[in-house]
């Protein structure tokens, strides 16, 4: 892989009426980068995120999470330095957010393609949940597939047995919010 093996793409749908680009995509690109830098952890296709709010301070959306893809225009490339893929942050609700985690986050982004084959995020949209078809199809695709998610973090975790007279112990688990 060259470098971190990725470069982040981000396509926005233009609002109404506005003539030049806004700034704050690039904010959030860069503020992505650098957790991938400071952190150390990558991301990939499939990957996902809540946002703990919207994705732009200055609009009324519902967009308040990140999905990632592999570019549908770009892909992957081979440089002399090794293999880049163009990871692509797709803005999701947070309904969407939950039932790409309940299932599998590519398979989500396939039934997303149906009517948005660029992944444009779109502030003023929204959630694709709101479709019966589509609500349908990515409720079939969760009870034939199960969840691809492999992991979990949380700040919080502990557990202790408890031992209990007469019956078998108590295993009790405590899992942050």
């Amino acid at each position: 892989a060259s470098g971190w093996g990725f470069e982040f793409t981000f396509r926005l749908a233009a609002p109404a009426g506005e003539t030049e680009p806004p700034q704050w995509p690039l904010s959030l690109l860069e503020n992505m980068a650098n957790y991938v830098y400071t952190s150390g952890n990558a991301f990939a296709p499939g990957h996902y995120m809540p946002l703990n709010g919207p994705i732009s301070l200055d609009a009324q959306t519902k967009i308040q999470a990140a999905l990632f893809a592999l570019d549908p225009v770009l892909g992957t490339i081979q440089t002399p330095n090794g293999a880049l893929d163009f990871l692509q942050l797709v803005g999701a609700t947070m309904d969407e957010l939950a039932a790409a985690r309940a299932w599998k986050t590519d398979s989500f982004l396939q039934v997303m393609k149906r009517t948005n084959p660029l992944l444009i995020t779109d502030l003023a949209r929204d959630t694709i949940l709101a479709d019966p078809h589509t609500a349908a199809a990515i409720a079939e695709g969760t009870a034939r597939d199960g969840s691809s998610s492999g992991s979990s973090y949380t700040d919080t975790f502990s557990f202790t047995l408890r031992k209990r007279l007469l019956r078998s112990p108590q295993t009790v688990i405590t899992v942050g919010a």
